[in-house]
């Protein structure tokens, strides 16, 4: 079987199984790579692949500075893709059955500030504000809106981006500050958000009559997580803070809660997170501010 074949059958199995557009999204971009990597060795049949083409692939993605996380999530992928293709008889053998995982260096998520989070998100309010106020055209004045809405939601929901991206009006229940979000896995959640966004996506759902996405690109379609990670990222730095990405608020959001007193357990629900152990990593997070705190204050520390 040709190996485009082979990934169309795959990633049709994946949407009859429930998998998100995003997760199929991505599978395919994985395999469309590996696929012209076998075309550059002259490889066209999947049955052909064995552990040394896929170890000459890790290779070649360590030589080109790739990221060990990334070839993690690569090699994730192939080991799905190549398990499905052998338990359904599609190859005799299974070339991802032995293959290794590269080790990473554990590290904590990058976490902003108080204050970096206030600087960011009161330049998003006063900038959507200014625009108000002096009538600029209705798309500058509806993209800047947006931005706000965006970052104002991902903090205090704490959401994915992916996830936020999916987000229709009807999905917001304003009368209980909350929504309902279908995260990993197509497991559905009701997640809070603060009186601060309620505003901001109240008037942000009026201008969006003409589309059932909350958050649109400048043609009107569902704004794509590329989209929000530049606009994100350009607000930031305008803001004054570098280094910030989508998922630095969602870090932001579970460590200021838990350094607030809030119950992991609570945390571990509104993040969506499977396992607890995921949750955790954010008191690892806390107690390093503690320690710092600690031998700040403590005269014999």
């Amino acid at each position: 079987m040709k190996s485009a074949d082979a990934v169309l059958i795959f990633v049709k199995n994946l949407q009859i199984r429930g998998y998100s557009t995003d997760t199929c999204r991505s599978y395919v971009r994985v395999l469309e790579v590996f696929c012209a990597f076998l075309e550059e060795i002259g490889v066209q049949e999947v049955e052909v692949v064995d552990l040394e083409i896929l170890r000459a692939y890790v290779a070649k993605l360590v030589d080109s500075k790739v990221k060990r996380v990334t070839i993690r999530h690569k090699i994730s992928v192939l080991k799905a893709f190549f398990t499905f293709l052998f338990q359904n008889d599609y190859i005799s053998k299974n070339p991802t059955a032995r293959i290794k995982y590269p080790k990473i260096e554990k590290t904590l998520p990058h976490i902003l500030s108080i204050e970096q989070i206030n600087k960011i998100l009161d330049f998003a309010s006063r900038s959507a504000e200014y625009e108000r106020c002096n009538n600029l055209k209705s798309y500058s004045y509806s993209s800047t809106l947006q931005n706000y809405a965006l970052v104002e939601l991902l903090y205090s929901s704490g959401l994915r981006i992916s996830e936020t991206l999916g987000l229709t009006a009807g999905d917001l229940d304003f009368e209980q500050n909350q929504l309902c979000v279908t995260g990993k896995g197509n497991k559905s959640r009701v997640v809070p958000f603060n009186n601060a966004a309620r505003r901001v996506l109240l008037e942000l759902v009026e201008q969006r009559c003409g589309s059932s996405w909350l958050f649109v690109s400048g043609k009107g379609t569902r704004l794509q997580p590329r989209g929000a990670y530049r606009a994100i990222v350009k607000l930031a730095k305008s803001a004054g803070v570098d280094g910030v990405h989508p998922h630095s608020f969602r870090h932001t959001m579970a460590t200021h809660m838990i350094d607030n007193s809030a119950d992991i357990r609570i945390v571990q629900e509104i993040l969506g997170h499977a396992s607890i152990t995921t949750t955790q990593k954010y008191i690892h997070v806390s107690s390093k501010k503690l320690q710092a705190i600690y031998s700040q204050a403590f005269w014999r520390a």
